[in-house]
């Protein structure tokens, strides 16, 4: 900790000479960012054209067209992910990244890392995510680990809040629906000065259905309650600085079943708490060629899961709680060389803590199993060069170095490039590139399961693909094909009862995609994915990872007051684990289809109206083999602005 501070202060030192402190500020506007830009493919802002690597915006205008009010449901009809959910509302939410495990994806909110270091393989659960605070959310494909270090071996999921700007304003969100869901939200926002505000709170209650499936004689109802605030502020010091500060607190309340005996149990519930907070300083003069930005991230994940004894099973009480904490600080400067070529430099360190306690009674007796906290360090430092060949040839090319405290050293690279022939419309893109996934504490400290002899799960993708404009940017056309092998991925060993890097993995498959904008009204999307995710160890295909995903979206606004919107999901055929039966055995699970269909009337200048079915149809499927997936179901919605 001590060397990091001392190394950012030695060169922000020799990199601020020159700068007067009335030197006029000419910053990107922090608080609304274009959509033809993206910040998460190279750490700063860069004109999309210029970008090779796939990546996917999810704008304000998403969100609000298809009237979701969680992430996960955003993000299921995205070009290369794949979302699957034990269950109903507030149940295991798990992504997937171009096939790669959901824990080889890396989730940030406003720059903080919210893999959690708790859990055994340190994913994320994206359950209790809402987005009535979310301005924008950046989805980069394949492996990023170049500029965001462990967990981005499949790519990383950006997450960016809503900034305050103008005058005060409050906006008011009440929904109720099926399965008596109620939600509200309140957000105020606004600017005054140099200081920039937006203040979030948000609860949902909802009585739900049956986590298992009802064939398997369960009747009760799990229901959930979210309870959410997130703030964002923003102030500028002075011409040349700029501080955000940003938090997040979430808590969360679930009602489950078990998977396998008698599942139906009342009183199983599980419990999640997440604090965050976040602060960036940026410095930026005008008459320099330095850029820099410090960074303070902490984050605290708690859950909880608790049943006790009651009438039906009278012998099973339980409970499990784990801590996980991670404080990380980071340092970047970007150097402009010329209009045509820039180069950034960062370094950062974090450091992890986990605990836990697993306390059980069954008719197998007593099972005690407790987890001291236990900790380890990362510090990374990278380097990207990108360079501007006439405006049509960006090429970048970056390389890190990791050093984690308990294994080593780790290296990785990335290039990327993008040629664009602007007369037509044209756009050819490739990278290459390699990535990592450190142990999680769980995997190396575990008394049990644990084997502090771990190395990193390590990654080689690359990609090639194309996109093209035609009749004047009324059709867009894209395709890319990726491959991705995996190394060294970590697994349980039933002959060692230990965690071994033993197994491998290969994942390719083709991304399509064509954007049709007949008038000016009327916006229709189709995407088509073909992903080949195979377990090498015995050439099976990888669990709850469908060969074809596709889906089609249709908007059109009838008038500045009315819109509507349809979507349509298909999922193929995937396999899936079924812990019934021993040894556990794969099953196929069956291909399905799902269409949405959203409305909004905007009445005045203070009120719109919306309304929306998911699962039109009634169609009945499994994300997860034996759990439960909402029927149609309908939802009704009034937003007031103040």
């Amino acid at each position: 900790m001590k060397r990091f501070f001392i190394v950012c202060a030695f060169v922000s030192a020799i990199f601020a000479v020159g700068v007067n402190a009335d030197d006029e500020i000419a910053f990107d506007n922090p608080k609304k960012i274009d959509d033809s830009i993206v910040v998460t493919a190279n750490r700063r802002a860069t004109p999309i054209r210029e970008v090779a690597s796939s990546i996917t915006i999810l704008t304000e205008e998403d969100i609000l067209e298809g009237q979701v009010h969680m992430v996960a449901d955003l993000l299921r009809t995205v070009p290369g992910v794949d979302v699957v959910q034990s269950g109903g509302p507030g149940k295991t939410v798990s992504v997937f990244l171009r096939g790669a495990g959901s824990q080889h994806t890396l989730v940030l909110i406003d720059g903080i890392e919210m893999n959690d270091p708790a859990t055994a393989n340190s994913s994320f659960d994206f359950a209790h995510l809402n987005l009535d605070d979310i301005q924008r959310i950046e989805i980069l494909r394949g492996p990023q680990s170049v500029l965001y270090g462990s967990d981005a071996l499949g790519g990383v999921i950006n997450i960016i809040t809503k900034r305050g700007i103008g005058k005060p304003k409050i906006e008011l969100n009440s929904e109720f629906g099926a399965y008596k869901t109620f939600k509200e939200s309140m957000l105020i926002s606004g600017s005054k000065g140099n200081i920039d505000y937006s203040f979030n709170v948000f609860r949902k209650d909802v009585e739900g259905f049956s986590s298992i499936k009802s064939e398997n004689i369960n009747t009760e109802k799990d229901g959930y309650k979210n309870n959410y605030f997130s703030s964002n502020v923003g102030w500028q010091l002075s011409n040349s600085f700029y501080l955000t500060l940003t938090g997040k607190y979430v808590n969360a309340k679930a009602d489950i079943d078990k998977t396998f005996g008698n599942p139906d149990d009342p009183n199983y519930i599980t419990k999640s708490n997440l604090k965050t907070f976040g602060s960036k300083l940026e410095l930026t003069p005008q008459n320099s060629k330095f850029r820099q930005s410090y960074g303070f991230y902490y984050s605290k994940h708690k859950s909880e899961s608790i049943d006790s004894v009651d009438e039906i099973l009278p012998e099973d009480e339980s409970e499990f709680t784990t801590d996980g904490e991670r404080i990380k600080l980071d340092w970047q400067n970007i150097y402009d060389i010329s209009n045509n070529a820039s180069f950034l430099i960062g370094i950062e360190t974090e450091n992890e803590k986990f605990s836990s306690v697993n306390y059980s009674i069954s008719s197998f007796g007593e099972y005690i199993d407790i987890v001291e906290t236990v900790n380890n360090r990362t510090t990374g430092i990278y380097l990207l060069s990108s360079i501007d060949y006439d405006n049509r040839v960006f090429v970048t090319v970056g390389v890190r170095n990791d050093h984690h405290d308990r294994y080593g050293n780790q290296f990785t690279y990335r290039i990327t490039s993008a040629y664009n022939i602007n007369t037509i419309g044209f756009k050819l893109k490739g990278t290459i590139g390699t990535g990592f996934k450190s142990p999680s504490l769980f995997q190396l400290l575990h008394p049990l399961y644990g084997n502090p002899k771990l190395e990193a799960e390590t990654s080689n993708g690359w990609e090639l693909g194309f996109e093209k404009n035609f009749f004047a940017n009324k059709i867009l056309l894209g395709m890319t094909y990726f491959s991705n092998d995996f190394e060294d991925i970590i697994t349980y060993n039933p002959a060692t009862f230990v965690n071994e890097n033993i197994a491998k993995a290969e994942t390719k498959g083709i991304e399509f995609f064509i954007a049709i904008k007949p008038d000016i009204n009327s916006d229709i999307r189709i995407d088509y994915n073909l992903t080949d995710a195979v377990d090498l160890t015995d050439n099976s295909r990888l669990v709850r990872r469908p060969k074809h995903k596709a889906s089609i979206n249709l908007s059109h606004r009838f008038d500045e007051s009315f819109r509507v919107n349809l979507r349509t999901l298909y999922i193929g055929k995937r396999d899936d684990l079924d812990f019934n039966q021993f040894p556990t055995a794969k099953v196929k699970l069956e291909s399905y289809s799902i269409t949405n269909l959203a409305v909004s009337y905007i009445a005045n200048n203070r009120i719109t109206i919306d309304a929306y079915l998911v699962n039109l149809f009634d169609k009945e499927y499994e994300e997860v083999l034996t759990f439960n997936s909402p029927g149609r179901s309908g939802y009704f919605g009034i937003r007031l602005s103040l």
